[in-house]
């Protein structure tokens, strides 16, 4: 049965398996040889057919009989993608404000170079790589963990900040993955309420071990008529 890329964090499908199909094993025949069907053979456009064999993996070429042992004795058969395509990751990251998170939401360009290379190294998808890439960029974690949200003008300017960052470590830190090309393409900062007290989100890199910030105490907008209401995390006119 064929399976799509499931939708995953920021609404993207999986990247760069697109689809895959696992086959039942095939009975060995008396005078005939083993065979698929065609409706075991995924198809779309714009992808490459890859068998997988236990670790393994082989590219299937285009037009290859449905005899052939690439089909028979594969377990797996997957569509890796070969077109490029924007992949969207997000992660989550504490303020200072504990009852606060900072979303970050990043779009990356990205192309399969080599799809066997990429599969070897665990990237059938590469959404928690590139979640592990933005995690690994400690400076801008410091910065959220500093960062108070009870005024307006300061987390306009915040947001300013870590897009800024981010867009620059990608400049000077490209995104490595074997068997593929990935390009910091756009960020978009936001805030997420807590539900519950503490954050779980990913640890920092050995090692680090921020000190906890002390929490603030609400600062009433400057020169406006606004207020931030902590409980909804909404600015509300009064």
């Amino acid at each position: 049965m064929e399976s799509d890329g499931e939708s995953g964090s920021g609404g993207t499908a999986a990247f760069p398996v697109v689809a895959s199909v696992t086959l039942r094993p095939l009975p060995a025949r008396l005078f005939r040889r083993r065979s698929r069907e065609p409706g075991d053979i995924p198809r779309r456009p714009d992808t490459m057919l890859v068998a997988q064999f236990e670790d393994a993996y082989e590219v299937v070429p285009r037009g290859v009989a449905l005899t052939d042992r690439l089909l028979v004795d594969a377990s797996v058969l997957m569509l890796v993608s070969t077109a490029q395509r924007l992949v969207r990751v997000t992660v989550m990251l504490p303020s200072a404000d504990p009852r606060t998170a900072i979303e970050v939401a990043a779009n990356f360009r990205c192309r399969v170079l080599d799809p066997l290379v990429l599969l070897q190294q665990g990237g059938s998808d590469v959404r928690p790589l590139l979640e592990e890439y933005l995690l690994r960029y400690s400076r801008v974690r410091m910065t959220c963990l500093a960062m108070s949200l009870s005024d307006r003008f300061q987390w306009y300017r915040f947001q300013q900040q870590v897009v800024a960052m981010l867009i620059a470590y990608g400049e000077v830190v490209p995104v490595h993955v074997p068997g593929l090309t990935a390009v910091l393409a756009d960020v978009v900062v936001s805030i997420r309420p807590v539900e519950r007290p503490g954050l779980s989100v990913p640890p920092p890199p050995p090692g680090h071990a921020p000190p906890e910030p002390e929490e603030p105490d609400p600062v009433p907008l400057r020169g406006l008529s606004h207020t931030f209401q902590p409980d909804n995390y909404t600015w509300e006119s009064r």
